[in-house]
This record gives C-alpha cells, sequence and structure tokens, in this order.
C-alpha cells in the first residue's frame, strides 16, 4: 500500500514497502504463492506536504507494477479501500473454500450474532441462497437506519432554520426598542440553535457513515456469493440496487439543504462576531458532509457498475 511516500531505502532496495513486494512476487512467481493485492491511495494532499521525488518514486514504482503483470487498485477515500479490500479478501476466501467436486462456494459466513444457535449458523455456512437473502436483508437494514440519520440531519437542519429566523427577527425588534434584555435573549436563542445542531452533527454523522459502510459490506459480500454459485436467478436484482440509488438520491438533497443552510449561516452571521467558533465548527461539519455525499456518489455509481 503506496500514498505519495515511497519510504525509506533498506540495504536492497529503495523502501521497505518495495523489498517485502519483491520477495512476495519472487515466491509467488516460483510457488504461486503468496497472491499480491497492491494498493495505491489517490487521496487528495497538500501540496506542500507532497515531497516530489518521493512522488516520482510511487509514479515509476506504480508503472513497473503494470510492467510486470501486478494488478493494483487505486482508492480515493478509506471508504473506497475498506469495500476493495472486502471484495478482493471475499473473492480469494470464496476461491479457498470451494467445493472441488461441485465447484460451488462453501462455508458462508456465518451470522456472527447466531454463534450460539448451532443449527441456523450451519444453515447458512452450508446453503448459499439463504446466506445471501440474509446478508441482502441485513443491508438493508442498515439502509434503513442511514436513511433515518439522514432525516434526522435534514429535520434538524430546518430547525435551525426556523430558530435562526425567530431569534433574527427578535434581535432587529430589540435593537429598534432599544431593549438591552431582548437583544441578550435572542443572542442566547441565537447561541442554543447553534450548539443544539452542532451535537445533532457529531452524533449523526458518523452513525451515518458508519451505516452506508456496513450496508454496502453485506450488499457486495451477498452478491459476489450469488454470483459465485450461480443464484441469479433465484436472488433477482429487484430491489438489490434500487436501495443504493434511493439512498444516494436522498443524499444528494441533503447536500442541497446543507448548501442552502449554510446560504444562511453567511447572511445571518457576518455580523455577529460572537457566533464565529460556533459558526465555523458547524460550517466545518457541513463539509464533511459534502465531501461525504461526493465520495458515497462516486462509490454506488462503481458498485452498481460493477455487479449489475
Amino acid at each position: 500500500m503506496m500514498g505519495t511516500y515511497f519510504g525509506t531505502p533498506t540495504p536492497n532496495w529503495g523502501s521497505g514497502t518495495e523489498e517485502e513486494f519483491r520477495i512476495a512476487f519472487e515466491s509467488h512467481k516460483a510457488n504461486g504463492f503468496p497472491d499480491i493485492m497492491f494498493y495505491f491511495s489517490n487521496a487528495v494532499t497538500s501540496l506542500r506536504d507532497v515531497d516530489a521525488e518521493q512522488l516520482a518514486k510511487v509514479s515509476a514504482f506504480r508503472k513497473e507494477l503494470g510492467e510486470l503483470g501486478v494488478y493494483y487498485w487505486q482508492y480515493d477515500d478509506q471508504t473506497g479501500l475498506m469495500l476493495d479490500l472486502h471484495r478482493q479478501l471475499t473473492q480469494s476466501i470464496i476461491e479457498i473454500t470451494r467445493d472441488k467436486e461441485t465447484g460451488a462456494e462453501i462455508g458462508a459466513a456465518p451470522d456472527q450474532s447466531a454463534l450460539l444457535l448451532p443449527n441456523y449458523e450451519t444453515l447458512i455456512a452450508e446453503n448459499a441462497r439463504v446466506a445471501v437473502e440474509l446478508l441482502v436483508e441485513r443491508a438493508v437494514q442498515h439502509l434503513e437506519s442511514h436513511t433515518s440519520c439522514l432525516k434526522d440531519i435534514t429535520k434538524s437542519a430546518e430547525l435551525l432554520t426556523r430558530k435562526i429566523g425567530s431569534a433574527t427577527r427578535k434581535l432587529n425588534n430589540a435593537a429598534k426598542q432599544g431593549k438591552v434584555k431582548l437583544a441578550e435573549n435572542a443572542h442566547l436563542e441565537f447561541f442554543d440553535a447553534l450548539k443544539s445542531y452542532r451535537k445533532d452533527l457529531f452524533r449523526l454523522i458518523p452513525k451515518m457513515r458508519s451505516e452506508f459502510e456496513a450496508s454496502m459490506l453485506s450488499l457486495q459480500r451477498a452478491l459476489l456469493i450469488r454470483r459465485e454459485n450461480g443464484l441469479e436467478q433465484e436472488v433477482p436484482d429487484e430491489g438489490v440496487f434500487d436501495g443504493a440509488r434511493g439512498m444516494l438520491d436522498s443524499l444528494l438533497s441533503l447536500r442541497e439543504i446543507v448548501i442552502s443552510t449554510n446560504a444562511v449561516f453567511e447572511s445571518q452571521f457576518t455580523s455577529l462576531p460572537v457566533f464565529s467558533t460556533q459558526s465555523e465548527i458547524i460550517a466545518a461539519l457541513h463539509k464533511d458532509i459534502t465531501v461525504y455525499v461526493d465520495s458515497v456518489e462516486r462509490l454506488v455509481k462503481k458498485f452498481c457498475e460493477d455487479f449489475e
């Protein structure tokens, strides 16, 4: 695995990572093992942190891998790496556990919540169709939880906008009437609204990301087992991809709401420096949401292209 830094030279090679690859590659040529999976990060990095010489070495090494016939993957963020790595490891496990006589996969991963249910565990370990259906069901549950988080963020953003509007009107009235106490109360409403919204984002954004990752992992595992066991007719595509696309549509709507909320921030808080810290924190969280939505959009499209 490499990013923009090639590494520190060893006595024999340009870096420890390169040395590990060379040893593994020679073994693979001679003995057929180990299998090699190499990943290059395309994550955006500040140009100030990039060493041009190191980056050139990474580029040259990546080119050499291609010339050697070593297939490598590139990823843009942590979730992309996780999904690609999970897919490749799952595929490797399927190959290892494939029944030598029938060619069908055996030993589908058991439901970890059912370790005390031996008959149930045996069923899903030996019956690929049941394993696929349960994995799809689990993916749908995670998608539903993701949708719930998304709705809660949307409601919280809409509530914040209403509270800001109300507090702004009260602040303007207090200024016209010259009533300091009313102005203080309006400022307190501003602060409480921002604090409540910030807490919602802190709680919901990580949970939303976690549910998305869990749903995609379950769905990916299900589709790999289905494909390897020829179960396309028994477990059709209907509804499998619709859920992922529906989630993406909802996220794109959330991005528009975040943009709208940011516009409210810019119009209301530029003249209220006392709230600058709160608004900066929320602006950063909003940016995290937009980056997440962009990542999901890219990953869902890639996922559908790979499996449809």
